[in-house]
């Protein structure tokens, strides 16, 4: 495969194919890779882990897509490692049409890289005359920037169809191709990835009448009746007005005692916002709907809604996937005790600070870890942690969720400097029952290191009087701490 060290050789004519050698039967490229990719730890992941193949894999992944996906009757590997190749790596014939493969050994892919990839092949002489030119890569590539360049790109060689396959449109390919994800990444990767097909599930509208006969007592007792009954009527024919209609109901749920029944209405507004096409709009719906099933301890149906978007084969932006594998990897923990931390740890590593819901996500993780005594989990990925903790807004909801995982990070540090820290702070910046929750974490903190005296002067301060008070008007998030965290626990 061309490498980013080849050089150009201005020398090369077209007609030569002294570079070319036929991928028959018999190429190293066409048997099996002697190298694949690590099985993935999660079933039913949104994305293949491309990123983690082998390059020399990697070469025979891109003649078995030319020839396997894209159905080309010939393949031709171009030139050796070093040869002037006018940026083609593979390429595909089928009848008169030929479809030139670059794949860019890249761990970062950026707009700059993709202008020059393409300008490699479409500034030169065009051998073949190609009119298809696809850029391969096996990182996520889905900055804006890039896309902007992808299109700028294709306005400027109108005569040149111009593609980039990354991470996301690979993984696209190859759901429906389980022998080649079985040799690439594995056979427990292709039973999660390539799930067998099952029954016909049944479809949310078909959800909906038992959906909402659990609903009519709320929403009659809220003046909501009308509301609901005219989201239904235009749910098949306008089922974005559908969704904000849903979307309106719930929230008015929410501030009522009536809350938990908000999740079924915010099920149905995902489920209008997918069949209206805006599918990013319908993941953060779905992302809410896992974390609050996770909080309150409904780890069957959180791990539903990632099984339903694989099934779905839904497409959405990779910083929302990211944030769906994580909370999927979780719930698929709780769900299956075979699957591990150190699997959930895997998908938080990817995630990135702004990713939406990433905080929520991490925090979940981190107190399973601290939960299960693998603090090592958390104090490893300190830096990371800690820079999502930053990205928390002054929402109740936000304050509670990046003190959650202080409380996490401080229990990492065995010096307990981390944990004086958080609490000088907390005073200042948190709510008064998030302050008797940092105190009664911190008084268990304390307990465990075997100072019985300083724990017990913590967990009976004023502040957890407060936290124990308003714990007992609003049940506490069930975190996986919640049932040995508090001062009793110390």
């Amino acid at each position: 495969m061309a490498r980013e060290q080849s050089t150009e050789d201005d020398g090369a004519t077209d007609e030569s194919l002294e570079n070319l050698s036929r991928i028959g039967a018999g190429h190293p490229l066409a048997a099996e890779p002697s190298r694949t990719a690590p099985e993935l730890p999660v079933p039913s992941p949104m994305l293949l882990n491309t990123h983690e193949l082998p390059w020399e894999t990697v070469e025979h992944l891109v003649a078995w897509l030319a020839r396997e996906v894209e159905g080309c009757q010939e393949a031709w590997l171009y030139g050796t490692r070093g040869q002037a190749q006018h940026g083609i790596d593979v390429v595909g014939i089928s009848g008169g049409d030929a479809t030139v493969y670059q794949a860019k050994d890249l761990k970062e892919f950026t707009d700059r890289d993709l202008e020059k990839a393409v300008n490699k092949y479409a500034g030169g002489r065009r051998p073949f005359g190609a009119q298809r030119l696809v850029i391969v890569t096996t990182a996520d590539a889905n900055r804006t920037e890039i896309r902007e360049k992808l299109a700028d790109l294709r306005t400027a060689n109108p005569d040149l169809a111009i593609e980039l396959w990354n991470r996301q449109k690979l993984s696209e390919l190859l759901r429906d191709q389980p022998r080649i994800v079985t040799v690439f990444f594995g056979p427990a990767t292709t039973t999660g990835f390539c799930p067998a097909p099952e029954a016909p599930p049944v479809r949310p509208q078909q959800q909906v009448p038992a959906a909402q006969a659990l609903l009519r007592g709320p929403v009659a007792h809220l003046g909501l009746e009308a509301d609901l009954a005219a989201a239904d009527e235009v749910r098949d024919r306008d089922p974005v007005t559908a969704a904000t209609a849903f979307a309106k109901i719930a929230e008015q749920l929410e501030k009522t005692l009536y809350a938990p029944h908000a999740a079924a209405l915010r099920r149905q507004q995902s489920a209008a916002l997918h069949a209206a096409g805006d599918h990013d709009a319908a993941v953060r719906v779905d992302l809410a709907v896992m974390s609050a099933d996770l909080a309150d301890g409904r780890v069957f149906a959180a791990r539903s809604v990632i099984v339903r978007l694989v099934d779905d084969r839904v497409e959405a932006d990779e910083a929302l996937l990211r944030t769906v594998n994580v909370l999927g990897a979780v719930a698929e923990f709780e769900f299956e005790h075979t699957f591990t931390l150190d699997g959930v740890a895997s998908y938080v590593d990817e995630l990135q600070p702004g990713d939406p819901s990433a905080l929520q996500a991490v925090t979940t993780f981190a107190e399973h870890a601290i939960a299960a005594r693998r603090v090592g989990l958390v104090r490893d990925r300190a830096g990371a942690l800690q820079a999502i903790a930053a990205t928390a807004d002054r929402s109740p909801a936000g304050l509670l969720h990046a003190a959650r995982l202080r409380a996490c990070l401080a229990d990492a540090d065995p010096t307990g400097n981390s944990w004086q820290q958080l609490t000088r702070r907390a005073r200042r910046e948190y709510p008064t029952p998030v302050v008797g929750l940092l105190l009664a974490r911190h008084g268990r903190f304390l307990a465990a290191a075997g100072n019985g005296e300083d724990a017990v002067e913590c967990t009976t301060t004023r502040w957890c009087r407060r936290w124990r008070r308003a714990c007992t008007r609003t049940p506490p998030n069930g975190s996986a701490l919640s049932s040995w965290c508090g001062p009793a626990a110390a």
